[in-house]
This record gives structure tokens, sequence and C-alpha cells, in this order.
């Protein structure tokens, strides 16, 4: 008997054949899918190249598998296969348009986080002025899928240059709220637009320290290498001095001399002394050096520790420390209008005396102390510079 004629093959032998073809269908639609779908990476050991300048994606990096039609194929309007869209879905995108807007969110939110892939590429194919809102609304939803996050942030960043921006933030927020901080730089680096990478990877930076303080020696290790960006490193030491301003002073100190050990200290001693002031001047008043890379933390706790701490006569002889001639002027002059303002004659009185203040200094030190306040129909007030 010929059994691969139809024809000829008896009803048993038929149904014997439709399950090897049903069985060897399936086979072959794993080994396609196992075949090609994308291996979970872990970004985690990356992370030290992550904050330098990387080369942009090209589209054959990005992904082997694009998740939706080019373009010029997709339909007019709602795509042809609605079979697999949620009725919901279908139903709100055909209510009229001063109406449909929030439905249609809701909606494609629902079934974003069941089936985010099938979602995605159904909101960029539509041909609608729902589209943008659609994608924004499903890219919200990935924050709990990383890998797809990173496949999909990387094709649209590519793709959708003219959305890049608006789509890349979306992503970006989603993954650090996620704390899928590594994904989220890796995301970052693929960006084709440096004012958007620097952005994106300060929020990360920053929100990383506020979520996770003890990632923060490992990553200030690593900001404070050459070429990063002030602004990534501007984020980190306002994160860290806000989040743990006692922990950001005392561990700033055993950083690499520089920028942001620099930072770090003088916003740390500002936060610190604002949350616990006794305790702040008595760490500070111990531990903190002379020299430039010091000022602003000087200055910061001369001017903003309680008196009860440092009398203003101390605080003003102290002042001699600060290595800044500019910055060390701004601080006694600020200092000197706080204690004249409890005791005028006391500070005119040191005024005369102290050495450590130069004649024309100290000539305008005594005008700002003697005037009186400029009103406010006249300007501001006079500042000593």
């Amino acid at each position: 008997m010929n059994f691969f004629s139809p024809q000829k093959a008896t009803p048993r032998v038929r149904r014997t054949l439709g399950c090897v073809s049903i069985v060897s269908a399936v086979g072959v639609a794993y080994i396609i899918y196992h075949g090609t779908a994308d291996d979970s990476v872990d970004t985690r050991p990356i992370l030290p190249t992550l904050l330098a300048a990387h080369p942009i994606a090209t589209p054959s990096e990005s992904s082997a598998t694009p998740l939706a039609e080019p373009r010029e194929a997709r339909p007019a309007a709602v795509p042809a296969q609605q079979a697999n869209v949620p009725s919901a879905v279908l139903a709100a995108l055909a209510l009229p348009m001063e109406t449909r807007e929030d439905a249609a969110t809701n909606a494609i939110r629902e079934w974003a986080m069941r089936e985010p892939e099938r979602a995605l590429v159904f909101a960029r194919s539509l041909r609608t002025p729902d589209r943008s809102a659609a994608i924004q609304t499903v890219l919200e939803t990935l924050g709990d899928h990383p890998a797809l996050a990173l496949k999909a942030g990387r094709e649209i960043l590519l793709a959708e240059p003219e959305e890049a921006e608006v789509f890349g933030s979306t992503l970006i927020n989603a993954l650090t709220s996620a704390k899928e901080f590594t994904t989220a730089l890796e995301l970052a680096k693929s960006s084709g637009i440096e004012n958007s990478r620097i952005d994106w990877t300060s929020t990360i930076v920053g929100e990383w320290v506020r979520s996770q303080p003890e990632m923060v020696p490992q990553l200030a290790a690593i900001i404070a290498r050459p070429g990063t960006p002030e602004q990534v490193i501007q984020s980190f030491r306002d994160a860290w001095a806000s989040a743990a301003p006692a922990s950001a002073a005392e561990s700033a100190l055993a950083l690499p001399p520089g920028e942001v050990r620099q930072g770090v200290v003088a916003r740390a001693v500002s936060e610190w002394i604002s949350q616990e002031p006794k305790a702040a001047a008595e760490w500070i008043d111990q531990n903190l050096k002379s020299g430039p890379e010091f000022d602003q933390a000087l200055a910061a706790l001369l001017t903003q520790t309680p008196r009860d701490f440092y009398s203003p006569q101390a605080a003003l002889e102290r002042t001699t420390s600060i290595s800044d001639p500019q910055l060390r002027a701004d601080t006694r002059a600020t200092l000197m209008r706080s204690w004249a303002e409890t005791d005028r004659q006391a500070a005119l009185n040191y005024l005369q005396l102290a050495k450590e203040v130069g004649p024309e200094e100290r000539g305008q030190l005594f005008v700002a102390l003697t005037q009186p306040p400029a009103s406010p129909d006249t300007g501001e007030p006079q500042r000593i510079r």
C-alpha cells in the first residue's frame, strides 16, 4: 500500500497521518520559537561600562526579530487582525474621539498587563490619532518585563526617531519604578539623542541611589571616573546627600580627590546640618580638612550651624580656613549680617579689631552693617562681593 497516496489510504491510515502532521507542525513551531527567542541577558556584570560613551546601536544590533511589520505594510486604520484583539479594546477605539481617550487607555493597559508584546504590536500598527498614546500606555507596563522593555525600546528608538524622546522617557520611568536600573542604563546608552542619553542616565542614577543606598559605593567609584557628564555627577551627589547625608559625608571622605568628593561633601554637610545640626557640626568639626576641595562644606558648616555650637566670633575666626578668597569674603559677610541682626554693636566692635579682615573688606562690611536695608521700591539690598 502506498502510504503517501491519500486516495489509497484507509481511514485509519489517514487519521494516523493527520496526527503525525499535527505533531510535526507543533514540533517545528517549538524549534522556531526557541531558536529565535532572545536569551535573557544579565546586565549586572556590565555596570562599569554603562556610564562611558557607547556607540549607538544599529538596526542589526537591536533585535533579530522585529516586534512589528514596517510602517508601510500596516493597514490604514485599526489592523485587520482583530481576532486576537480584546473586544474591550476594539470597542473603546470605536467610541467618538471626544469620549474614547480614557476608555482606550484603560482597555489597552489592562491588555498590556496580560499580553504586553501583542499589545505593543497592535498599538504600533494603529493608524489613528490614538497611536502614540496607545504605545505609551503599553510601554508604561513594561517595567515588570525588562527583557521585552530593552528589546522594544531599542527598536522603537531607532524606528521612531520623531517620538524617540517621549517613548524612551516612558520606558526609562517604567524600568526605574520597577528598580530595573541596569536594564534602564542599557536602554539609555542605546539612544541616538545625546541630551536624552545624559538626562536619562542622570534620572536612573538618582533613583538608584535613593532606592538602593547600599549601591552607593559601587556607583560612586564608577561616577568618579574621568569623562562622566557633570549632570550625572550632580544627580548622584544630590540624591546621595539627600537620602543619607551622614553616611554620604563620611563615605565621601574616602573617595578619590576631585569634583565628585567635593560636591558630595558640600551637599551632604548642608543636608545633615538641616536635619541633625548638633551631630553634624560635631562630626564635621572633627573630620573636615582644610583645602580648596572642602571650602564649600566649611562655608556651609559656618553659616548653617546653630550659634550654640559656634559663637559668631568663633565662626568668623574659622573662616580663615577657607582658601577661596571670594567664598571667604561672602561667608564672612553672611556671618556678620546674621550677628548684626541680634547684636549690631558687638558685630561692629569685632569688625574694628579683627586681624583676619583686610582694610578693603573691613570697609565694605562696615558699610553693609551700618546702612539701612534697601526698601522694596529702591531695589535689592546691597550684596557684598
